[in-house]
């Protein structure tokens, strides 16, 4: 129905169902009708723009057993330095709209 009402107003083209649009990759689970979005492409390239393609991946929030301690802070300047470089501002917001 949805493609008669377009195909009055426009010129279109059925391809098929949809597999990727802007980036989400689209997964439909046929036997039960659920359809999965996938961002993981966003995510990697978010990660690799803020050259952090090499840490670990962990729940968010902490869980609660986490504690921070002295050892978790920057150890050298070199390390100061290489965050000077990481916007968290931006790192934040690209990655809140995941």
């Amino acid at each position: 129905m949805v493609k008669s009402e377009l195909s009055a107003s426009y010129e279109i083209k059925d391809i098929g169902e949809a597999k990727l649009i802007l980036g989400i990759c689209i997964k439909r689970n046929k036997t039960t009708g659920d359809i999965i979005l996938l961002q993981q492409t966003y995510s990697k390239k978010m990660l690799e723009w803020l050259n952090m393609t090499q840490c670990k991946p962990t729940f968010t929030p902490l869980l609660p057993e986490i504690t921070l301690i002295i050892d978790d802070c920057l150890n050298s300047p070199e390390e100061a330095e290489k965050m000077k470089a990481i916007s968290y501002h931006e790192a934040f917001e690209s990655l809140i709209w995941l």
